[in-house]
């Protein structure tokens, strides 16, 4: 009787012992608990909140593509503008190559022909000067030949006149 009066003084130390570990164990559950709800809670607040932020990010990126699509659009349309534009240049610039080539031909050909007349002209100066030349001996002899028919002819009316 002794050892089981001790044995339940024993187990009710041990019941009261246990009671007070789980009563322990069971105020840290609560604590844990609390403090995991609310790590949870924060958890998804944040959560929360970076969804709201991806959200406006995706708007913010879907306006910023379609405005930066547009402005695509627009150089798009400008290069092609461009590139008619520099197709119609270099158009004009061979044309303009063209034509300075047949001036440059031209130009030749006029020089050529200046050159030509050129030479004629020195041609015709040196005959002319030949020529003059010529004339002026032939005036020359003519006017010696009249001085001598003249002489001659006053030495005759001369001799006449004394005899």
């Amino acid at each position: 009787n002794a050892v089981s009066q001790r044995d339940v003084t024993a187990s009710a130390v041990t019941k009261r012992t246990y009671d007070t570990q789980i009563s322990e164990l069971r105020s840290r559950l609560l604590t844990t608990e609390r403090s995991r709800q609310e790590s949870v809670q924060k958890l998804q607040n944040e959560l929360v909140a970076q969804r709201k932020q991806a959200h406006a990010t995706e708007q913010e990126l879907r306006h910023e593509t379609k405005s930066l699509t547009a402005t695509l659009a627009e150089f798009k349309t400008q290069n092609q503008q461009l590139t008619a534009q520099n197709k119609t240049l270099l158009d004009d610039l061979d044309d303009v190559k063209t034509s300075n080539r047949q001036l440059l031909l031209n130009f030749e050909k006029s020089n050529t022909r200046v050159y030509d007349l050129e030479r004629l002209q020195r041609d015709l100066d040196r005959r002319c000067q030949i020529s003059e030349a010529k004339f002026v001996c032939t005036r020359e002899r003519s006017v010696q030949r009249w001085m001598r028919s003249y002489f001659f002819l006053v030495s005759i009316f001369c001799r006449e006149d004394f005899n």
